[in-house]
């Protein structure tokens, strides 16, 4: 959109109102928004109809903050290449299957990590992944259970 010349975009981040970024976006595109200092309290007193932000960096709020913020995703070709074919070396894997063992996190201590790895199966479940993976990662669970892997 544009105003007298100047680009902008309206942006969706989950509250009442969008938040103007002074870019030109394309639609559903993910961004991170830093809002502006007071932008609630001069929106609201000025009756506007979004607040102000700007896009930045997806790493700013870890940089900046020393906070987590967010999380990425990414399609995988076959089990070994989910596993094997991030960016990371994870420290910690996860492996969700409706054949599993029941996990609760309310009653479980997870040890601490860096990177971490949530693989979800598919409607066949992981087991079907690990039978069809074309690289043959199946020798790397015994049996064709794929809880090792995890």
């Amino acid at each position: 959109t544009s105003d007298g010349g100047e680009g902008f975009s309206l942006v969706n981040v989950g509250l009442e109102k969008p938040v103007k970024v002074h870019k030109v976006l394309p639609a559903n595109q993910r961004v991170t928004v830093r809002l502006k200092d007071k932008g609630f309290e001069e929106a609201e007193k000025a009756g506007g109809d979004h607040y102000r932000g700007k896009v930045v960096s997806s790493l700013e709020p870890r940089s900046r903050k020393g906070s987590f913020w967010g999380y990425s995703v990414r399609l995988a070709r076959g089990l070994r290449e989910a596993l094997h074919g991030g960016p990371w070396d994870y420290d910690l894997k996860i492996g969700t299957s409706e054949r599993g063992e029941v996990f609760d996190p309310s009653r479980t201590d997870l040890p601490g990590f860096r990177h971490l790895l949530v693989v979800f199966g598919a409607v066949d479940g992981l087991e079907f992944a690990l039978r069809n993976d074309r690289r043959g990662i199946e020798a790397t669970a015994e049996g064709g259970d794929p809880s090792g892997l995890f």
